[in-house]
């Protein structure tokens, strides 16, 4: 709490920047539209876990990013695989942290029933032909 209150304004010019949404939320479309815009692979950060009920893996999407020359790209810009795995969170408890390739069609479906909008993955084009990552 002392650190939410010691950088109160930090947080909230955060929460402005037009790339806040790729990092709450909509880092599919991100994915996408870079992966339309250069041809990069996109890849699924997962955690891994036993399900002891269920006798098999479980796992818990995280974040999609796409991979260049070597390196993890999302709207914070060049990522190591260690720095990706690092800045994950779950709402459990996770075995482990894998990175795997899905075409852009699974990424569409990752986090959503009903399918990424091709109005964001545009919108998302704009801001990544447009601005400059953090």
């Amino acid at each position: 709490m002392k650190l939410l209150l010691e950088n109160w304004r930090g947080y909230l010019n955060e929460a402005r920047s037009p790339c806040s949404i790729y990092r709450s939320g909509m880092c599919d479309a991100y994915a996408i539209a870079q992966h339309e815009l250069t041809g990069d692979p996109i890849f699924l950060v997962q955690g891994k876990w036993w399900d002891d009920e269920w006798e098999e893996w479980a796992t818990e999407p995280c974040h999609l990013v796409t991979m260049a020359d070597g390196a993890y790209f999302d709207v914070d810009g060049k990522k190591t695989e260690e720095d990706l795995k690092q800045s994950c969170l779950f709402s459990g408890p996770v075995q482990e942290v894998e990175i795997i390739a899905i075409s852009a069609s699974e990424a569409r479906e990752i986090f959503t029933v009903e399918g990424v909008h091709d109005e964001d993955v545009e919108r998302a084009k704009e801001y990544i032909q447009n601005e400059t990552p953090t």
